[in-house]
């Protein structure tokens, strides 16, 4: 029989009459009164007999059978039920708290979501290939370090040797290729000749081919399906033909294979496989035989039952057997075996073709997401903390009638794994909105496929138990032994007051140290953007098509020349950035021969980029023209340890790559002295160089525009380009372009690293937000007392400040040293960086002091209005 609304009001007056009561637990006092009442009358008991038997129970000894009625469990559901109804009404009456928490931990929880994912991908690089752990790229050690590169024979070398095992090379060179499919013209960069066994060593599941057969003949080729839909409007075949040129001619290579999709987590990448039979063809027996010429990249498939220790212990005696003793044994030398799948994270070995980051930018990403689920999970706690004391009377009842520690605690947790729940499925709906801009700040490819992280799935209840245990279950054991006499009196708790300062401190530690660390990347990046590098790059392009005007430049640079837009016109073979990766043996005064960085440069090359001498002059200036004199830079002119370096006299060899004379010895005068400048980006220090001129390597044509008349120079280049190479497409690069990717990881490292730095600075301010708003709560009656009594505006806000002051100059205390330890350890991958000054720790300092303040100020105004009549009235 149900109670009419006027019974229920009398019920509810009367146990606040009888003080029988709580508010948090009113209303289920009342549903249990409510419902035993019903229960009587549904058996013929009026109103007043059924209500005065079970008030009855309300003596002394029956107020613990009451709690069992009321809170105790009956059964796992019944529980479940019960704490579900009393934290839904919490969180309704707690609204903004509760948002604040699920907010906060879902942002964190998506951040660390996404930097594992990041990792995860990262890491994954060439473990999809059939027996992976097996695969080894085989480097030399040289005196520069470990390199990549190795000798032409030494694959099919290796092969004989050792025919239990599979070994295969490719060769990438450094231009861009020409390829033609009838009417149609495109250059690619990504072509290399790779041999018959590379399929084989590197399968892909998805090819459509033979792969035993479809690179061993000559002039084969293997597409990918992105090449295919390029070049071919039908389906492509076995046998369809496609030209590319080489050495002046173009020459026809047949489809024998297509991969569909083409991994973007390889270390290498390309879209034709030309074979490396077809070498045989196209270069000379004094290229491909030679064991001095270091361009090609040398792979191993050992069988799982031998290690790389056995294969490395037998290359001195390999390298003994096949090297010539006219040959050098040091550049043939084959120091170690790479595992495949180190290759992408391992930055250290140089000559590096293939896509390569640094290990500690995947690290560091799981360190900062990590950083902001602290940051986060803090909030969480300090606000449950503070929720907690406000609950302190409602423990205290729950005790004082019977309910024991472990129902307290029950309850408390479950509370939070609700809300923990709740976050995660935020966190999973952040995913797809972030991952795109996610991807464009670290340079990467993540996707959302559960495929690809299946172990999201299966850790996800774990991660949510954790998460509950490491937020909800200390605070709940903290309170869960609250004195129930000092909790009804609502007496605060010195535990819970450390506990909450101990929070708020360690937040603004992690918070400081992050955003330290991003100011000292931002110097970093701005001192490499303005950093001289000793020679003008503005108004400077470059084409990397030098090969075709190597034979008689001069034609092609005076018809440029011709229109007053174009400033000068020189060929290299590298452009600054490249970095220098071809060296050459030099002697001076019979000393032993030392390895230095070489560039082969024309006459015009000084001028173009307004490198001035130290001493001497440029190859221009020289009476009839001489080819076999040397400039030097400073670095190496110490190196050499030459005194009067103009009029030194230097011995020099070679390898040139030029089928005509492979090996070169040059004697030579040094003709001038130029200063240090950067041909590479500031992470690595001034190379020692050598500048010669050589016409066979020149590869790339350097333009200087008139910066006031640049479309006008762009227009007359592609006109002239257009009318001596009809056939080959135009295309230039801004050098202060090339200059920016030089950085680009820095670049992206400091966005993403700044936006999640923004995203700690966020979720600190939220909860600093909840947790000002719960002390100016609970302080809003001593707020209406001292403004009675006269208080100001100042005095008040000096009760305020001064926990959040303290904490703050504290935890800078603490983050400070560790953000200048990480700041200067990540510093270290810069040949020349900033000085760590107090500018950023300062800043910072500042920063949180302003953010912290107006917080407070905001709270502290909103109290300060209210009428103290009214907040007299306040707990």
């Amino acid at each position: 029989m149900k109670l009419k609304d006027s019974q229920i009001e009398l019920i509810e007056k009367d146990l606040r009459r009888k003080g029988v009561t709580y508010d948090p637990l009113h209303e289920d006092l009342v549903d249990h009164v409510c419902s035993e009442i019903e229960d009587r009358m549904a058996v013929g008991e009026s109103f007043r007999d059924a209500y005065d038997q079970v008030l009855g129970r309300f003596e002394q000894r029956g107020l613990p059978e009451l709690n069992k009625e009321t809170i105790s469990i009956l059964s796992h559901f019944t529980m479940l039920s019960n704490f579900l109804t009393s934290s839904l009404r919490l969180f309704k009456r707690n609204l903004l708290y509760s948002v604040i928490r699920v907010i906060g931990l879902s942002l964190g929880l998506a951040a660390l979501l996404l930097s594992l994912f990041y990792n995860n991908y990262e890491q994954s690089f060439d473990s999809f290939h059939t027996q992976a752990d097996h695969i080894y790229r085989i480097g030399r050690i040289t005196e520069a370090g470990k390199v990549a590169t190795t000798t032409f024979p030494l694959a099919n070398t290796l092969q004989s040797e050792y025919p239990e095992y599979l070994f295969t090379h490719f060769f990438k060179d450094r231009s861009k290729t020409l390829f033609r499919k009838e009417d149609r013209f495109f250059y690619e960069e990504k072509m290399m000749w790779a041999d018959g066994n590379f399929l084989q060593v590197f399968p892909f599941d998805d090819f459509q081919g033979n792969p035993a057969t479809a690179l061993q003949e000559p002039y084969s080729v293997v597409l990918t399906s992105a090449a295919a839909e390029k070049y071919f409007d039908h389906p492509v075949v076995p046998g369809d033909l496609i030209e590319f040129k080489w050495n002046g001619d173009f020459a026809s290579l047949k489809v024998t294979g297509v991969i569909e999709r083409w991994p973007d987590n390889m270390h290498i990448n390309f879209d034709f496989l030309v074979s490396f039979s077809t070498t045989e063809a196209l270069f000379p027996p004094s290229i491909t035989d030679s064991w001095n010429m270091n361009y090609c990249y040398t792979y191993a498939k050992l069988t799982p039952a031998t290690s790389k220790d056995q294969l490395e212990e037998s290359f001195p005696a390999f390298v003994a057997k096949y090297v010539k003793d006219t040959e050098k044994p040091s550049e043939a030398y084959l120091g170690f075996l790479q595992p495949v799948q180190s290759i992408h994270t391992d930055p250290s070995v140089i000559t590096n073709y293939a896509n390569v980051i640094d290990s500690i930018y995947p690290q560091l990403a799981v360190a900062v997401g990590l950083l902001i689920l602290i940051i986060t999970s803090i909030n969480f706690v300090t606000l449950t903390v503070a929720q907690l004391h406000e609950r302190a009377k409602e423990v205290g009842i729950r005790r004082a009638i019977g309910a024991s520690r472990a129902q307290v605690i029950s309850q408390f947790v479950f509370e939070t794994f609700l809300l923990v729940t709740v976050s995660f499925g935020m966190a999973l709906l952040m995913l797809p909105l972030s991952i795109d801009g996610f991807n464009y700040l670290m340079v990467s490819n993540v996707t959302l496929d559960l495929a690809q992280h299946l172990w999201l799935l299966l850790a996800l209840p774990g991660l949510i138990i954790v998460t509950t245990l490491v937020t909800g279950l200390y605070p709940a054991i903290i309170f869960s032994r609250s004195n129930i006499a000092e909790s009804i009196q609502l007496k605060r708790r010195k535990a819970g007051v450390f506990l909450r300062k101990a929070l708020l401190t360690l937040q603004y530690v992690f918070a400081s140290a992050l955003i330290i660390f991003c100011l000292v990347i931002f110097e970093q990046i701005n001192y490499v953007q303005n950093q001289s590098i000793g020679y003008s790059k503005d108004q400077v392009i470059y084409i990397p098509h030098g090969r075709q005007i190597r034979e008689n430049p001069d034609v092609f640079k005076n018809s440029l020349m011709t229109n007053p837009a174009i400033e000068n016109v020189s060929l290299s073979f590298y452009k600054p950035t490249d970095g220098i990766g071809n060296t050459i043996g030099v002697t001076y005064n019979g000393q032993e021969e030392i390895k230095i960085a070489a560039n082969s440069v024309d006459e015009d090359f000084f001028t173009t980029y307004k490198i001035d001498f130290l001493e001497g002059q440029g190859f221009e200036r020289i009476a009839g023209g001489d080819k076999r004199s040397f400039i030097l830079n400073e670095s190496a002119v110490k190196l050499l340890g030459i005194d009067r370096p103009v009029g030194a006299t230097l011995d020099t060899e070679f390898n040139t790559g030029d089928p005509g004379e492979p090996v070169e010895k040059r004697k030579g005068k040094v003709i001038g002295v130029i200063p240090d400048v950067h041909f590479e980006s500031l992470h690595s220090t001034i190379k020692p160089m050598i500048f010669l001129v050589k016409p066979y390597w020149y590869f790339y044509i350097n333009v200087k525009l008139d910066g006031n008349r640049i479309p006008e120079g762009l227009a007359h280049l592609e006109a002239t380009w257009s009318d001596k190479f009809p056939e080959f497409p135009f295309e230039y690069t801004f050098l202060d372009d090339e200059f920016a990717r030089l950085y680009q990881t820095e670049k992206r490292l400091a966005g993403g690293l700044g936006a999640m730095a923004l995203l700690a600075l966020i979720t600190t301010c939220l909860g600093l937000f909840g947790y000002i708003r719960f002390v100016t709560q609970q302080k809003t009656k001593e707020v209406g007392i001292r403004k009675v009594l006269g208080a100001n505006y100042l005095h008040i806000s000096n009760l305020f400040s001064k926990q959040f002051l303290t904490a703050i100059l504290l935890a800078s205390a603490i983050a400070w040293p560790v953000g200048y330890y990480v700041a200067n350890e990540w510093l270290q991958n810069f040949g020349y960086h900033v000085s760590l000054t107090a500018t950023p720790f300062v800043a910072t300092l500042v920063l949180l002091l302003v953010i912290s303040t107006g917080t407070v100020s905001r709270e502290l105004l909103r109290v300060m209005k209210l009428d103290p009549s009214k907040t007299l009235r306040y707990d």
